[in-house]
């Protein structure tokens, strides 16, 4: 009879070693085979629907403890945390075209790098390969609200009119240029963010 119980006890913490096995390895899995969960922010417009899709944790870049660097090396970040990939998908009615517009807005309380100093780069994938879509340039708040809705302050780092469904991927890079004197710790987070109209 102990003997029945034995094996009895045995064999169930054998099923629930497994079972946990098996669920541990599920995870495992399902990590591997789908990555980081997508967030994704929508908007709506008379020609159809624009969708900023990304894999971070916020639609940002970050840079902190900056050191100047020229464009030709801010144009080389690789590090996973030194760029920012999004995705705009674009939804277009028959016989419609619609326009979209990356914007970027500066966190002021967050950024002590003038604007003068602080550049950006956009980069477009095409065909498995990122290339550019502008050469570096420095941050240039607009002065006024944007016809496409992003904020005064914000910058327009590019324009796209679709006239079919699309699914454009980009790489966003960020660093510190020109001569600041290193007398302490420069850092800045921009948010990322696409305005679409109909065209």
């Amino acid at each position: 009879m102990q003997e029945q119980s034995k094996v009895s006890k045995n064999f169930i913490f054998t099923m629930i070693g497994t079972t946990v096995g098996v669920i541990i390895l599920l995870m495992v899995l399902f990590v591997i085979f789908y990555g980081k969960p997508k967030k994704v922010i929508k908007q709506d417009v008379d020609a159809g629907r624009i969708s900023l899709t990304y894999t971070d944790e916020n639609h940002e870049l970050s840079i902190t403890n900056a050191k100047v660097m020229s464009d030709k090396e801010g144009k080389k970040l690789d590090s996973a945390d030194q760029y920012f990939d999004f995705t705009i998908s674009s939804t277009v009615l028959d016989e419609a075209s619609l326009e979209y517009e990356i914007a970027l807005v500066k966190e002021k309380s967050s950024c002590n790098i003038p604007d003068d100093n602080l550049h950006v780069y956009l980069e477009h994938q095409k065909s498995g390969s990122y290339v550019k879509v502008s050469e570096p340039m420095a941050f240039q708040g607009q002065t006024k609200k944007s016809d496409f809705g992003s904020p005064k302050g914000a910058m327009s780092l590019a324009k796209v009119v679709r006239k079919k469904d699309a699914n454009d991927n980009y790489r966003l890079r960020m660093w510190m240029s020109g001569n600041l004197p290193q007398t302490g710790e420069y850092h800045c987070t921009i948010q990322v963010f696409a305005y679409a109209k109909a065209k």
